[in-house]
């Protein structure tokens, strides 16, 4: 183990140079960040060559979410549950670590050690560019309660306080100082030799693993020479029949261009169907082919039975042969045809033997980009410090559901689920969750469940889609067991179907002429070749025990530019669906179909763009593309941009409320942040409980006013656009200890509704809901304009 050297910093008036140093962690390797980082929650950490003194690397942490009322702390580089390699305290005097904050505002981080149910705190404020050591003494720990011969965790987090923007920060060189060498040394010697008894981790795998072969070169090699007939020749070939890839296809037929799409299932909708995976679709976010397909489920099946994998099935099919694209079913795509640099078809294997497929333009729609990576191109896998992905899930149809009585309830399930583990009436070690969601309504209905994860695969190995598939299947028949005898509403219901394919969330990035980043996604980034938007949160499903979980929710939606679709230094490919250019942690928004069937839109309005002007997708700019997709419906007006105004957060007023929805991210900040969106959660949401709710501005300094315009949220699929509409509201200002109105409404029905009253000087404005709109108690405010 290296020694470190000290230096003096500002918050260390005194170094002794004759101290023991004992390294905790240099922070320089995956395996480091790894070892320390065992359980991280709305944030994520990789390596970073920014050393502090001694080490070759340091690691950064991006911390993640979206400020809440009720949000928890965002939690980083925690060592707990065997983490850290020294526990033992005793001889020690102070604990340090090295922290920088990066390019942006100053920010708070805290600091803490545990042990037991004792927690010791420490703040420090970072700012951009400057090292801070960090310092707690072991005698302050003792002081707090803390056994300091069991130390069980140290971390950093830092508290959300209204932050808006992601934090980063630098942490290197943990490390715990003292004078009593011999006492030092003979506690490391202990902890030392215990530590190299420990088993290196292994995956988590069941008995399943049993059933799985175990695949590894054996030293023998075939050569396989295959010559193919070329049986197509199109202008365009589209692979992939999911969401993104009949996106691709019906809109490049329907812009002119002679279109194939090839599928290896026998049905088109990839996990829409045959995945059974519900889209979560943002229609009025997208509108263009999105809300197209919405309307025709509706039309076929009626609002309760939108996401019937059946229904779906009809709806594509109808969608293709409509727009006269050609479709090869039962047709596995397994390899690329390439010259150079230049991709000029796909090698296709089925029942009628191996096939050649020529083509202008390839859009790789596979999802894990099969085609990109076998023609050459550049790919990213993992967290961008090893290549762990997230979890796998098998979603499963539950029949004979009582839908009304399961619903409301969905958000118990899960400690539903870990009591009857603890019971040892459950075993399904990889349940949890409670993503359920209707696909038939009524006393009788059908609800898919998606709440089982397998952590620790790869969606790129046959071994492990084996295994997670199999290990699935059965926790399936478990839960359909345990929902039987636990969840109300289905006492009788049967387990009628699992998917036909695993739902593999995450593999290949393709790397393209622009990779989307986290930062930018969080932060709502528009982009002049922006071709699609984003909606969803950052819903990453932890890889492995090392956590980077997150569920960090989007305040406003953001761009994807057509760039994230134009693989760099490979000619003649597109790729759309959740393998474009984009890291990890903006990958866990894109990757859902609401996103991913717009990017197909945009990847077919690309090629035949290509094709008629016989350009590679490279030299067709983005800003042509988008022009392209706003004349066919895609990409409409999100809303107006409110001029400053005293309500503004950008003058500096800020806003509380009585209460937030379900700790979610709609907080009264989003109802003064200048945007009414048609869509998102740039608006404030109160608790769906009986009111009356309020909500309170308060100026940097006392304002006169005389107008309060507040702007109301209304459902897009709602025919009375007024059902969430407050019918009553008061507008009140401070009157000692009181508050006084000013202008009141009892019988509402504006989307916009404008309240002017004699002029009054205040500090603080209040908006007092004293009737709720018919559907609820929630109250939804986009926007407040003060004037």
């Amino acid at each position: 183990m290296r020694a470190l050297s000290l230096t003096a910093t500002c918050l260390l008036p005194v170094v002794l140079l004759a101290q023991q140093t004992t390294v905790v962690s240099l922070l320089d390797t995956r395996e480091q960040i790894d070892q320390f980082a065992s359980k991280v929650r709305s944030c994520f950490v990789e390596p970073v060559d920014a050393p502090r003194s001694e080490g070759t690397g340091a690691m950064r942490i991006r911390f993640f979410g979206h400020p809440s009322l009720e949000a928890d702390p965002q939690v980083a580089a925690t060592a707990r549950g065997g983490g850290l390699p020294y526990t033992d305290w005793r001889p020690y005097e102070s604990m340090l670590l090295d922290l920088r904050g990066t390019p942006g505002e100053p920010f708070t981080v805290a600091v803490f050690v545990t042990s037991g149910d004792a927690e010791h705190v420490k703040r420090f404020e970072l700012t951009a560019d400057e090292w801070t050591t960090a310092q707690i003494a072991v005698g302050d720990l003792s002081e707090a309660g803390l056994d300091v011969s069991n130390i069980a965790s140290v971390g950093v987090r830092v508290e959300l306080d209204g932050r808006r923007r992601p934090a980063r920060a630098i942490l290197d060189n943990v490390r715990l100082t003292g004078t009593d060498t011999a006492a030092i040394q003979a506690s490391r010697a202990r902890e030392d030799a215990r530590n190299a008894l420990r088993p290196p981790p292994s995956p988590r795998r069941t008995a399943a693993v049993q059933t799985v072969a175990r695949l590894a070169p054996t030293g023998q090699t075939i050569r396989r020479v295959v010559e193919a007939p070329v049986v197509a020749t199109p202008e365009v070939v589209v692979v992939g029949g999911g969401l993104a890839g009949v996106a691709a296809a019906v809109t490049a037929a329907r812009t002119g261009a002679d279109v194939l799409l090839v599928e290896r299932a026998g049905s088109l909708g990839g996990m829409a169907t045959t995945g059974l995976v519900p889209p979560a679709i943002n229609e009025t976010l997208s509108e263009g082919i999105v809300r197209e397909f919405c309307d025709r489920l509706e039309r076929v099946g009626g609002p309760a039975r939108m996401w019937n994998p059946e229904i779906m099935r009809h709806v594509l099919l109808l969608m293709m042969r409509e727009s006269g694209a050609k479709l090869m079913l039962y047709s596995l795509a397994v390899d690329a045809i390439t010259e150079g640099n230049r991709l000029k078809g796909i090698m296709v294997e089925g029942k009628s033997g191996p096939q050649a497929i020529l083509a202008t333009v390839t859009i790789d729609c596979t999802g894990d980009g099969d085609i990109a990576a076998k023609a050459g191109a550049a790919f990213d896998i993992g967290r961008g410090r090893d290549d762990e992905t997230q979890t796998h899930t098998l979603v499963f149809l539950l029949g004979n559901v009582d839908t009304r009585r399961l619903i409301p309830m969905r958000t118990d399930i899960p400690e539903m689920v870990r009591d009857a583990r603890k019971r040892g009436e459950l075993r399904s070690p990889y349940a949890g969750g409670s993503a359920i969601q209707p696909v038939v309504v009524g006393d009788h209905g059908v609800v898919n469940v998606n709440m089982i994860n397998i952590p620790q695969v790869s969606g790129l190995r046959i071994e492990d889609l084996t295994y997670s598939h199999i290990e699935a299947q059965q926790e399936a028949l478990e839960l359909a067991e345990f929902f039987r005898g636990h969840v109300p509403g289905c006492e009788e219901c049967y387990l009628l179907s699992t998917a036909e394919f695993i739902g593999v969330r995450e593999s290949r990035r393709i790397i393209g002429e622009y990779t989307l980043t986290g930062e930018e996604v969080l932060e709502g980034a528009t982009f002049d070749d922006g071709i699609a938007r984003g909606f969803y949160p950052v819903d990453i499903h932890a890889a492995d025990t090392t956590g980077d979980a997150a569920g960090a929710r989007l305040s406003k939606f953001y761009d994807i530019p057509y760039r994230c679709l134009v693989p760099r230094d490979m000619e003649g490919l597109l790729v759309a669906g959740r393998c474009i250019s984009a890291d990890h942690v903006a990958h866990g928004s894109l990757r859902v179909m609401g996103t991913t069937m717009p990017l197909g839109e945009a990847a077919g309005c690309a090629a035949a763009l290509c094709v008629a002007e016989n350009v590679d997708p490279r030299q067709v700019p983005g800003e042509k593309v988008r022009a392209l997709l706003e004349s066919l419906g895609g990409l409409p007006d999100m809303g107006i941009q409110i001029p400053l105004n005293l309500a503004s957060a950008q003058a500096g007023t800020t806003a509380s409320a009585d209460s937030v929805y379900d700790k979610s991210g709609y907080v009264p900040q989003n109802a003064i942040d200048g945007l009414v969106a048609k869509d998102m959660m740039s608006r404030w949401l109160s608790a769906d409980v009986p009111g009356p709710h309020w909500i309170q501005l308060e100026f940097r300094q006392p304002e006169t006013f005389n107008r309060v315009r507040l702007h109301f949220f209304a459902h897009p699929r709602m025919a009375d656009a007024t059902q969430y509409v407050p019918r009553g509201f008061a507008i009140q200002v401070p009157q000692g200890d009181d508050w006084r109105t000013v202008a009141q409404a009892s019988d509402n029905t504006e989307l916009e509704p404008l309240a002017r009253f004699e002029s009054v000087t205040a500090q603080r404005l209040r908006v007092l809901f004293t009737v709720a709109c018919p559907s609820d108690d929630i109250i939804r405010l986009r926007e407040i304009v003060v004037r």
